[in-house]
Parts: structure tokens; sequence; C-alpha cells
């Protein structure tokens, strides 16, 4: 029965990352739309150019396709495995495991920042008609795109969301920790003003 119950929490732990990791992927679909359509009233009021309807989508596309390959790499987190092989007892996995926890989130956001950013190759997020546009109007090509161009700073936003994370999850853990001392606090103080009464009763008769 234990091991059932195991694997239901397990069970239930993979859904509910796996709807964790949807949300993020859906947030930034959103906010890359709202980006595009704030990237092209730009151009309309400073370029005098006139961007192509599609910019919001694949700003959209692109910050999701980011963000999927970040979240992907969370899923099957091989830090975890690094962090894994480099614990040696199970004591230290129990003493060590909020730590454990933080270094994990760190190393797989900061590589899955690596990986998208290397896949991106930093290029410029523009439509094809648009980026026509701009390189007649500006009269010169548009930054060039390469994995190293990319590799850095989607390394550094990797790195600074798995910082971000890791301080959430560190400061639930602290409001948990928390909650569960003043439990314990209440649940001791109920009992001693028990046993006070009872003492008090017995000495009474």
């Amino acid at each position: 029965n234990d091991n059932i119950n195991f694997v239901k929490r397990e069970s239930k732990d993979v859904y509910w990352k796996m709807a964790e990791s949807i949300m993020r992927v859906s947030v930034a679909g959103f906010g890359g739309s709202l980006a595009g359509l704030s990237v092209s009233r730009i151009y309309k009021q400073r370029l005098r150019v006139v961007a192509d309807g599609n910019l919001p989508l694949t700003w959209a596309m692109a910050c999701m396709g980011f963000a999927g390959i970040v979240e992907f790499m969370k899923m099957i987190s091989p830090t975890s495995y690094l962090v894994d092989a480099t614990t040696t007892t199970t004591t230290a996995v129990d003493n060590n495991y909020n730590y454990n926890r933080y270094l994990t989130t760190v190393g797989d956001y900061t590589l899955g920042g690596a990986l998208a950013g290397a896949t991106f190759q930093g290029a410029s997020i523009q439509t094809t008609e648009t980026t026509k546009i701009l390189t007649r109007r500006l009269q010169q090509q548009l930054p060039q795109i390469g994995i190293m161009v990319g590799f850095v700073p989607g390394t550094l936003l990797g790195l600074t969301a798995g910082l971000l994370l890791a301080s959430l999850q560190y400061v639930e853990d602290q409001l948990d920790a928390e909650q569960q001392a003043s439990s314990f606090e209440g649940r001791v103080s109920k009992d001693v003003a028990e046993g006070t009464s009872r003492a008090v009763e017995s000495n009474s008769k």
C-alpha cells in the first residue's frame, strides 16, 4: 500500500509539473504577443514603418519556443542526475534536500537557457517582410546571428530565471517551516494545558 501511495504521489507530481510548464510556456507566448505589438508600434512611430501584421504572432511563437526548450530541460532535469551522483548517502540527501532542489532548479534553467539561446542563435524576432523593410529603410544589414551570439545571453537569461525561481522556492520553504513550527508549538501548548487541567482535577479530588 505504501508503494502504491508513493507511485500515486509521484504521478500527481509529474502531472502538476507538466501543468506548470504548460502554464509558463503559455504566459511566455502571451507576453511575446504583447511585445510584438509594442515593437510594431515603435516601428510605426519612430521609423515610420508599417510593420507586418504577423509580428505579434511571430514574437509569441518565438517566446513560446524559447520557454518550451527551457521547460523541457527542466522536465528531464539533467542537473538532478549530477546532484544524485555526487550525493553518497541517503542521510545526506535528506539533510540537503532543499539545497539540492535549489541547485537543480538553477542548473536546469541555466542549461535550458543556453540550449534555447544556441538554438535561436541570437536572431532578432522579425517577419520576413519586416526584415526587408527595415533593411531597406536603415540601409544596413541587421545584426549577424550565430550560436555563440545566442548562447551567452541565453545562458544569462536562464541563470536569472533559475535564481528567481529558486528564491521563490526558498521563501515558500521558509513559510512552510514557520507554519509547521507554529502548529507544533500550538499542539505542545494544548497538551501542556490539558495535562495541567487533569493534574488540577486530580488534586482537587
